[in-house]
């Protein structure tokens, strides 16, 4: 017999009853601590996870959607020309009547234009043909108003083509 054993024989009925009931709490304790407990943590955060994923997947399911009507779109679209910036100039002021008094290089590779007369809508419309048909746009615009006329006096830095 090993000493645990006579020591157990030992005990009286009471103190094995005790020691027996207080084992099993223990194993409760352990079972409930060591294994329920962090079970059900674990398929907490699982489903917190889980629910966050989803969300995450339905955000890129849109985005893939809207990626793709904006790619519908764009093909929809006329393509922008690709011309040299200057020669995009001349095209679309001689369409619209602008003259142009001065055009000068800048350093950023853009090109600043003066025009001393034009009308608010033309001048406007003509910046929008620029950036929808040549993908130029105007970095830097300052406008003078003539009081004497409905005209504006501009001066701008377009930018997005090549000299």
């Amino acid at each position: 017999m090993t000493t645990l054993t006579k020591w157990w024989i030992a005990l009286s009925q009471r103190e094995q009853v005790m020691l027996a009931a207080l084992g099993g709490l223990l194993m409760v304790l352990v079972l409930t601590y060591g294994v329920f407990i962090p079970l059900t943590n674990w398929h907490h955060s699982t489903k917190t996870t889980l629910a966050s994923a989803e969300a995450d997947a339905y955000l890129i399911a849109e985005a893939v959607r809207e990626a793709g009507q904006l790619a519908a779109a764009a093909a929809e679209r006329p393509g922008i020309r690709d011309v040299p910036l200057r020669q995009a100039l001349g095209e679309t002021t001689n369409v619209k009547g602008i003259a142009i008094s001065r055009i000068q290089p800048d350093p950023s590779g853009g090109l600043t234009v003066w025009i001393d007369t034009v009308s608010p809508p033309v001048f406007f419309t003509w910046l929008e043909e620029l950036y929808r048909g040549y993908g130029i746009q105007a970095t830097r615009v300052s406008l003078q108003r003539d009081d004497t006329s409905d005209t504006v006096r501009a001066q701008l830095l377009l930018t997005g083509r090549e000299q």
